[in-house]
């Protein structure tokens, strides 16, 4: 049971991200092709709302409920995650530390070549 509500909240959160981006684009696109993005229900929902919230809703239930083959990846996936030995919060500091630490002394070490070989140019030395 407690796959299915996440697969749920899955194809609903993807639903909503859909229909604000294609919300996004239809909006540029109705000012290109000069069409009148008139307000429907308020300033915030406009025609191009309307669109992405259809299109979005539409795609959205069509792979929940009708795309088998999506709704199973989904829940597959979803039971893997729940395999997955997450590391601990402590593992998590202490890598993200020797993270942070390499990165830094990576770019040092980089900051360090590139302003000798800067040097070296500017004064040219690199003669043919």
């Amino acid at each position: 049971m407690r796959a299915v509500t996440w697969v749920g909240l899955f194809f609903l959160c993807a639903t909503v991200l859909c229909a604000f981006v294609l919300n996004l684009a239809l909006t540029d696109l109705l000012a290109v092709v000069r069409v009148n993005n008139s307000p429907i229900l308020g300033e915030q929902f406009t025609l191009s709302t309307l669109l992405a919230v259809a299109l979005a809703g539409g795609a959205g239930a069509y792979l929940a409920f009708v795309d088998k083959r999506s709704r199973r990846f989904v829940e597959e996936s979803i039971v893997e995650l729940d395999k997955v030995n997450w590391p601990s919060a402590e593992e998590t500091k202490a890598s993200t530390i020797v993270v942070i630490i390499t990165s830094f002394l990576a770019a040092a070490i980089l900051g360090v070549f590139d302003s000798v070989f800067s040097w070296l140019t500017n004064h040219n030395l690199f003669l043919y």
